[in-house]
This record gives structure tokens, C-alpha cells and sequence, in this order.
């Protein structure tokens, strides 16, 4: 699962022109929109969510996971007296 995470980021990156400044301890991002982006040189499987997250925010891409639906209305409560 996380190999699709893994390249969706590089995706974003590619698509939104980001430029690699420098790759030591961490790789940071020069974004298009002028933000800076930072991942670590050697990201963990588990990160990589957290990592897409923090990239969409900072390419101010809205979340499209957990969007509001339509709420059905409320049943009225039947009284059952015995």
C-alpha cells in the first residue's frame, strides 16, 4: 500500500515542478508556489501518508478523504411501554 503513496508523491512533485535543493539528512523541496517541502532521506513505509498529507497542504491541494455527505434525517423514537 505504501508504494502507492510513494508514487503519488513523486507525482505531486514532478507535476508541480518541484525542485530538489539539497539530499543529506533530508530531502528539501523547492515548490513552485515558493513553499519549501522536507521528507526524510529514507522515508518508512508508514510515514508516506503522512508525508502526502503534509505535501498536499503545502501544494494547497483540498483533501478529498473524510468531505462532508448528506445527513439523513433523524428518526423519531418509538416508546415501547410494557
Amino acid at each position: 500500500m505504501s508504494n502507492v503513496y510513494r508514487k503519488t508523491i513523486i507525482t505531486l512533485l514532478k507535476e508541480n515542478g518541484a525542485k530538489l535543493i539539497r539530499h543529506t539528512k533530508h530531502k528539501v523541496y523547492r515548490l513552485s508556489n515558493g513553499k519549501t517541502f522536507v521528507e526524510s532521506s529514507t522515508p518508512s513505509m508508514e510515514s508516506d501518508l503522512n508525508v502526502l498529507s503534509d505535501l498536499r497542504k503545502r501544494l494547497e491541494i483540498p483533501n478529498t478523504r473524510g468531505q462532508e455527505g448528506t445527513r439523513r434525517e433523524k428518526r423519531a423514537r418509538e416508546l415501547f411501554w410494557c
